[in-house]
C-alpha cells in the first residue's frame, strides 16, 4: 500500500462488475443511518457508501467514526466502491503474492487492489493488513485510484509536510490539487496519524464519485415542487432531468440533513430500485463581494464582510452574467458588485453574477400606473420603467409592484430610463438563490 518506493502505479481499472451491481439502492433496503454521526462532517458521505452496501457499522449500530482503520478495511472499501476486483474470479483466490495476507479475510480484496495496481506492500514483501493505515498511506492509495500524479519535489502546503515521505509527496501533492482533501485536513496533514473510519469514508466516496461508481446522477437544481416532490436537474451534458423524490429519502445539504433543495445546488443522487431518488448529497457555496477585476482566467473580488480579496478561477463551463444579461468573462472587469457560485470540489466558479449600477438609494416610492421608480439618494431619484427592464428580488425575477418601500437597490440607468435594477439582500447575507443577475435565467 505504501512503503516501498512510491513508483507511479497505472489509474485504476474501473470494471464493470461491482459497479454494475450497485447502479441503484439496495432492493427492499432503506438507507441505512448510524446514530453516532448525527451532526458528524463524514455523515454524508458515509451514508452515501451505505446505500451502496459498501460499508457497515458494528453490531450496536454504530459506525464508530473516530476508530483507526486497518490497512485491510480500507482496501476492501477501495475495492467494493471502484470495481478494481471486476473481472476477478469469485470468491477467496488461491494464491496471494504477500505471505501474511494468504487466508486472511481480506485476502481477494487485497489481491484485487494489488492487481489493480492500487497497493504495493512493503519492501519486505509483506502487505500487514491488520497494521493501522497512515493518512499519508491512505491519501497515496486514494490518489493512485484516479491516477493522480505530481512531481516529488512539489511543495506541499502544510507546516508539518517534512513529517511526510518522499514516496507519497507526489500523491499527497497531487490530491491537494486536485480537492481530494477538502475537509480532511486542516492546517496540518497529521500524515503519520492513523486514518480514522470516518476520514478513510470520505476519501473513498470521493474516489468513487469521481470514478463514476457511488452517484447514478449529478447535475445542477433547475427547479424543486416541495408539493410533487419533484426535483428538476441540469446535467453536465446540458439535459433536464426530472425526479420524483422518495419520501423517506435522505437529504443533505452542504453536510446537514436538510428537506428540500435549492435552485442551483449541485447535487449529487443514488436512485433507489423504482428509480426515485433514495439519497442526494446538495452542495452550495457562494461568495458576495465588490470591485471585481478579471485577469488571466479568474476573477479577483473583495469578498464582503472577509475583509480579503479572492480570486476565483473561470473555467469554460462557467456561465457569466453582467446585470442579469449572458456576458463573457472579460465584461466583468470593473463591476462594482459580483456574487459567484462555486463548484465546491474544484473551487472553479459555476456562476459568475457581476452587477454595474450608477444609482444606489432606498425605494422611496413605486408608481404601477406611471412605472416609475424612486430612489432615496442624497435626495428622491425618479426612474422610468420601460418593459424590457431586469428587475430582480432575492435571486429572482420580479414585476415592478413586488418592490418594497424602504428596501436598499442599486440600478443602472441612462438618464432616467431604468435598464436594471436589483434589491440587496439584508446586511452580511448573500442573496438566498442566486444573485439577480443571471442565475435564474437559465
Amino acid at each position: 500500500m505504501s512503503g516501498r518506493d512510491g513508483r507511479h502505479a497505472p489509474g485504476l481499472r474501473v470494471l464493470g462488475g461491482v459497479i454494475a451491481a450497485a447502479t441503484a439502492l439496495a432492493a427492499g433496503a432503506g438507507v441505512r443511518t448510524f446514530p453516532d454521526l448525527d451532526g458528524h462532517w463524514a455523515r454524508p458521505a458515509v451514508t452515501a457508501l451505505a446505500a451502496r452496501g459498501q460499508v457497515s457499522g458494528f453490531p450496536d449500530g454504530t459506525f464508530r467514526p473516530e476508530a483507526p482503520v486497518t490497512r485491510a478495511e480500507f482496501t476492501k472499501l477501495l475495492v467494493l466502491a471502484t470495481g478494481a476486483g471486476a473481472g476477478l474470479p469469485a470468491g477467496q483466490p488461491p494464491f496471494s503474492r504477500f505471505p501474511d495476507v494468504r487466508g486472511h479475510w481480506a485476502q481477494g480484496y487485497v489481491e484485487a487492489a494489488a492487481e489493480s495496481g492500487l497497493v504495493m506492500g512493503y519492501s519486505d514483501g509483506l502487505f500487514r493488513p491488520d497494521g493501522r493505515i497512515t493518512r499519508q498511506e491512505a491519501i497515496v492509495v486514494a490518489a493512485r485510484a484516479l491516477g493522480l500524479e505530481a512531481p516529488g519535489d512539489r511543495a506541499l502546503p502544510f507546516p508539518d509536510s517534512a513529517g511526510v515521505a518522499e514516496w507519497a509527496r507526489g500523491p499527497i501533492a497531487a490530491a491537494e490539487a486536485a480537492g481530494l482533501l477538502r475537509g480532511l485536513v486542516g492546517e496540518r496533514l497529521d500524515p503519520l496519524r492513523p486514518a480514522t473510519r470516518a476520514e478513510a469514508a470520505v476519501l473513498t466516496a470521493r474516489v468513487a464519485a469521481r470514478a463514476g461508481g457511488l452517484y447514478d446522477l449529478t447535475g445542477e437544481v433547475r427547479g424543486w415542487d416541495a408539493r410533487t416532490r419533484t426535483l428538476t436537474l441540469r446535467t453536465p451534458a446540458d439535459e433536464t432531468r426530472r425526479l420524483e423524490v422518495a419520501p423517506d429519502a435522505w437529504i443533505f445539504r452542504n453536510g446537514e440533513p436538510a428537506s428540500d433543495f435549492r435552485t442551483l445546488d449541485q447535487v449529487w443522487v443514488l436512485l433507489d430500485p423504482a428509480g426515485r431518488v433514495g439519497f442526494a448529497e446538495a452542495r452550495y457555496e457562494d461568495l458576495l463581494g465588490t470591485q471585481a477585476v478579471f485577469r488571466d482566467g479568474a476573477v479577483q473580488i473583495a469578498e464582503e464582510g472577509a475583509g480579503r480579496v479572492r480570486q476565483v478561477p473561470v473555467g469554460p463551463g462557467t456561465r457569466v452574467f453582467v446585470n442579469g444579461r449572458p456576458a463573457e468573462a472579460a465584461q466583468v472587469d470593473g463591476a462594482q458588485l459580483v456574487y459567484v457560485v462555486l463548484d465546491p470540489a474544484s473551487g472553479e466558479a459555476r456562476v459568475v453574477d457581476a452587477v454595474r449600477y450608477n444609482h444606489r438609494g432606498r425605494i422611496a416610492r413605486v408608481d404601477r400606473a406611471t412605472q416609475r421608480v424612486w430612489l432615496l439618494e442624497e435626495g428622491p431619484v425618479a426612474l422610468r420603467v420601460p418593459p424590457d427592464a431586469l428587475l430582480y428580488q432575492d435571486g429572482r425575477p420580479v414585476q415592478l409592484e413586488r418592490l418594497h418601500i424602504g428596501e436598499t437597490a442599486v440600478a443602472l440607468a441612462e438618464g432616467d430610463l431604468l435598464r436594471f435594477l436589483q434589491v440587496e439582500p439584508p446586511a452580511g447575507n448573500a442573496p438566498a438563490e442566486g444573485s439577480g443577475a443571471g442565475a435564474e435565467r437559465q
